[in-house]
This record gives C-alpha cells, structure tokens and sequence, in this order.
C-alpha cells in the first residue's frame, strides 16, 4: 500500500509465532511519539527542526508496531532497525498513499 518494502530484523521461527507475527495488524497511525498508542504505525516526517526518524527507536519503546523509514535515513541505520520498517523513497509519499488506500475503502460519508 505504501510501495515500500518490508525490512525486518529477526522473523518468529516457530510457525504459530511467525504466524502471529505475520498477521499481527496495525491499530492506528502517529506522526508523534508523544501521542502513539501501542500497536501503531509511526511516520516519521521530516520537519523544520528535527527529522522524525530521530525518534524510531523511540516509537517502538513505546508500543509502535511498525514505522515507514525513508531509504536515505535507513542507510544510517541498517543492521540496527529498532523494529519492522517498510522503506520508502518519500515518506509523505508513502502516508499520503496509505490514506488514499483507506479512505477508498471506507465507506462512511
């Protein structure tokens, strides 16, 4: 949906494991580590003063269960991932996809 790819340090051997892992679902979206409830994706957007990816491994101290990650910050990182990342070229990008996705299979006014 974000046209990302999926990079995860360490997959659940154990197939019920892997199984839960794998259908684990995500429960929210934050753009602010100050506001994420457990289970929910963080975007870490660039902004004027800092880069939200400064605070990844923030995010999944606090119960992220998943975060995009712009390639070029990956590269900064690779090998040390926090948690489960879906990389994208332009992280505004992959949000605004994800919430055109949504919304088109929302059926609310």
């Amino acid at each position: 949906m974000a046209e990302g790819d999926l990079v995860v340090r360490t997959v659940p051997t154990r197939p019920a494991e892997r199984e839960a892992f794998l259908r684990s679902g995500i429960h929210g979206v934050a753009i602010d580590t100050r506001t994420l409830e457990p289970g929910a994706l963080f975007v870490p957007l660039p902004g004027q003063h800092t880069d939200g990816h400064r605070f990844l491994a923030q995010a999944f101290a606090r119960g992220a269960s998943l975060a995009l990650c712009a390639r070029a910050a990956h590269a900064e990182i690779a090998g040390r991932e926090p948690g489960p990342l879906v990389l994208v070229d332009d992280v505004t990008l992959g949000l605004q996809r994800l919430a055109h996705r949504y919304r088109d299979a929302w059926g609310g006014p």
